[in-house]
């Protein structure tokens, strides 16, 4: 994750295909970071997804997901709470809440370019899907009867293929449903630019 945000996680993650296990440490957790972290385990144990190669990954970005609305959030609200002093006052760099109004709108935009970093990473983990998708299904298409025979978890092979491609479905689409939602947050920021600028332009004209 940035580390120049709060809350930033390292995570490492290693997939053993001969055990059908993810080993995945993820580093810096706080409390509040670790119950997410279980509940999700959890979730995804009861759905049987816990074995996807990529469900520690997909963890990861609900978490960097979870911390970077509630800074955008957290913005908007500071924006909004402090928006009435345009309307009141003309506009003075000097004024101490006028700054802290300026810096906000800073830090909005610091955090739109952190948005779309995260962004061009899920892209790539999409890629990362969808080769996995490709993979299992040639292997799927390639198994010969005796080979479907093969337990796996009181799985057969075909059975564990599809299941994989299943689950790499739905962690496409929740990451299509995360883009979205920060595509609307970057919306949320540019306004605030935008909004300051137009009053600081209001104010050089009168």
């Amino acid at each position: 994750m940035v580390a120049e945000l709060p809350d930033d996680l390292a995570l490492s993650s290693t997939y053993i295909p001969s055990a059908n296990k993810v080993y995945s440490v993820i580093y810096g957790c706080n409390k509040e970071q670790l119950e997410e972290i279980w509940d999700r385990v959890d979730e995804a144990s009861a759905a049987d997804r816990i074995d996807h190669p990529l469900i520690a990954l997909g963890i990861f970005l609900e978490l960097d997901r979870i911390r970077l609305i509630k800074l955008a959030d957290k913005l908007a609200d500071e924006f909004t709470l402090g928006q009435d002093i345009l309307g009141k006052r003309a506009w003075d760099p000097n004024n101490p809440k006028m700054q802290q109004y300026l810096e906000i709108c800073l830090q909005s935009r610091t955090l739109v370019d952190y948005i779309r970093a995260v962004k061009r990473q899920l892209v790539k983990v999409m890629a990362e899907i969808d080769d996995l998708e490709k993979l299992w299904t040639r292997m799927k298409m390639d198994t010969s009867n005796d080979a479907n025979e093969i337990k796996n978890e009181n799985l057969n092979l075909g059975e564990k293929q599809e299941r994989m491609i299943d689950t790499g479905s739905q962690m496409k689409q929740r990451i299509r449903d995360m883009m979205d939602e920060y595509d609307d947050k970057i919306d949320e920021c540019k306004k605030m630019a935008q909004n300051l600028s137009l009053a600081m332009q209001t104010v050089g004209q009168q």
